[in-house]
């Protein structure tokens, strides 16, 4: 029975967490914000995206935590290439992040995207996000995503539903079009609806749906009781 499993009668697992950045100190920071968390458990640090799957292999963690200054393709590569056996939830996180590469990071299959410029708490609530099954980004970098308050998926014909289940996962137009047997002209026509029913706005909006924005902006998770304070935590640039 690994770690990540709740035995009966006893309390929950915490969710182990992996950490792949190319600045030691950062991996150490992380590693003191979990030190006092009751839900989440540090589990590895690896300084390359080659010993990070190595390490997911012998030891896996629930959570990645990976450093997108060792390179956008390689990371997007790296994400598309995860899975088996060990499948994780990834957060990446930089200190310059445009809004179309954190799309693409997203689509690709990331759970979330964090500034390093992050307080602790942001972390915090970042990972306890990911740890519940949500997904995470910073309304400021995505605000075509969100929306307040945001429709639901209702009206959404069975192919709509279809396409929008498909998108979520993180394919593309054309995978979208092989998977349903149809033209990714057609596609394209499904997610023209699917934006206009929902209220949704491009595909990170579809990928994001579901996470919870309230008035202030931030999001957080639904979990109750995270504590811890608020200090700044910050990396500087590598």
């Amino acid at each position: 029975m690994t770690r990540e499993t709740c035995n009966i009668g006893q309390p929950p697992a915490r969710r182990t967490v992996g950490v792949c950045d190319s600045q030691p100190a950062t991996a150490e920071g992380i590693r003191a914000i979990l030190r006092e968390d009751p839900a989440l458990e540090w589990r590895w640090s690896a300084f390359s995206l080659e010993t990070a799957r190595k390490q997911q292999i012998e030891e896996p963690a629930g959570i990645l935590l990976i450093d997108r200054t060792l390179g956008a393709l390689a990371v997007t590569d790296w994400l598309l290439s995860l899975g088996g056996a060990n499948p994780a939830q990834v957060v990446i996180w930089a200190s310059v992040l445009s809004a179309l590469e954190a799309e693409r990071l997203l689509c690709a299959g990331a759970s979330g995207v964090l500034a390093r410029t992050s307080t602790c708490e942001e972390v915090r609530e970042c990972l306890h996000r990911l740890a519940e099954g949500g997904k995470w980004a910073p309304p400021a970098l995505l605000p075509q995503a969100w929306g307040m308050p945001r429709p639901r998926q209702t009206g959404l014909t069975s192919r709509e539903q279809e396409v929008f289940e498909l998108v979520q996962r993180g394919m593309s137009n054309r995978q979208v079009a092989l998977e349903l047997g149809i033209s990714p002209g057609t596609v394209k026509i499904h997610l023209q609806h699917i934006f206009s029913k929902t209220g949704l706005r491009g595909r990170a909006g579809l990928v994001l749906d579901g996470t919870l924005v309230p008035p202030n902006g931030m999001l957080v998770s639904t979990a109750a009781g995270l504590a811890g304070p608020g200090a700044s935590f910050s990396v500087a640039k590598a």
